[in-house]
């Protein structure tokens, strides 16, 4: 499924459930997310149901445009909609920012509370 998702053009694969043989997924170089691994397959079970429509998974709606953010390293994954995106571009330096003075002022021996209070206001 991985490859097939790959061949139409996919990006990355984010998974509402659980995958399997995740080294075959690993060799697609796609990033993938999913809640866990599973030594049971979909098999003929999964379909195709439709393209660019709104889907939910968990709490989020993602609706067709939307930009998702897979971070396969820390098992994270980020949907940013489309109406947000220069909203997010203009925050973003400032977070980063903060972040990094965060961590230099913990490697120095603040207490984390102390540095996000200090930082992140």
């Amino acid at each position: 499924m991985a490859a097939r998702a790959k061949y139409m053009g996919a990006q990355g694969l984010v998974v509402d459930g659980r995958v399997r043989d995740v080294v075959a997924l690993n060799e697609t170089q796609l990033p993938i997310w999913s809640k866990g691994t599973s030594i049971i397959g979909a098999g003929a079970e999964t379909k195709f149901h439709a393209r660019n429509v709104a889907v939910k998974i968990g709490e989020t709606t993602v609706e067709a445009g939307d930009i998702i953010m897979i971070d396969p390293f820390e098992n994270g994954v980020v949907a940013v909609p489309q109406g947000k995106v220069d909203e997010l571009l203009a925050i973003l330096p400032k977070l980063v920012e903060a972040d990094e003075k965060v961590i230099k002022d913990v490697e120095a021996g603040f207490s984390v509370q102390e540095a996000f209070k200090k930082h992140r206001n």
